[in-house]
């Protein structure tokens, strides 16, 4: 339940975070990250995605790490269009990763 709703207040995207908000931007913009996730969002929720399995991360905090990572990255370097979507990839790798190191037993 928490998650759905940090996921939900997040994707409030007529506010961009305060990290995509910074200078470093000059060929993405607010209404391109949002695209980026919505596109995100439907991978993750989509059709075709894998079911999920005992002991995985839960879906929600998986998107809402993607859009963390994505935000981090774009506050940090520039981008140009033709990379965002690789971007929002690489991110989502990222969150599976930090999200699998976490469900490990102990």
């Amino acid at each position: 339940m928490l998650s759905t709703a940090r996921c939900e207040v997040f994707l409030e995207l007529d506010r961009p975070s305060l990290m995509f908000s910074l200078p470093v931007q000059t060929h993405i913009t607010a209404k391109m990250r949002a695209m980026l996730f919505d596109w995100i969002s439907q991978v993750h929720t989509g059709v075709n995605a894998p079911a999920v399995l005992e002991g995985s991360p839960d879906p929600q905090d998986m998107l809402f790490r993607t859009f963390s990572h994505v935000d981090a990255y774009l506050s940090m370097r520039p981008v140009l269009m033709h990379d965002l979507q690789l971007i929002g990839v690489a991110c989502t790798l990222a969150a599976a990763f930090a999200a699998s190191l976490q469900v490990l037993p102990e």
